[in-house]
């Protein structure tokens, strides 16, 4: 049997494809019936029905536990116990130093 947290995964899954779906529906029932706008910025469109917003928003959240639920116990932080100071590994090559712009390169080319 699958475990709890496949369970709100999936069904979270299942609420956003199912909000697709009526989204999808939604605005075939708009075109068909041709009630698009037009907003200020040139765009067609309408705003999506509290239902579907919802929907999204659950099968989100229903999918964030799932999947948090699923992880395990988090690890504890431990500190930095160690006496030695933290120090950058030496270069390997200089090409990070090295900065060259178009402006620098056409001047170069030009001497």
């Amino acid at each position: 049997m699958p475990s709890s947290s496949t369970i709100l995964t999936i069904l979270g899954g299942c609420f956003i494809l199912h909000s697709a779906y009526s989204c999808l529906q939604y605005r075939s029932l708009i075109a068909e019936l041709d009630l698009m706008t037009t907003t200020t910025m040139g765009t067609t469109g309408t705003s999506l029905p509290f239902d579907v917003i919802a929907e999204i928003g659950l099968g989100f959240f229903f999918s964030l536990v799932g999947q948090l639920s699923g992880s395990g116990k988090l690890q504890d932080i431990s500190g930095f116990k160690s006496s030695q100071s933290l120090v950058a590994p030496a270069y390997q090559t200089r090409d990070f130093d090295i900065y060259s712009n178009r402006a620098n390169a056409l001047a170069l080319k030009m001497k």
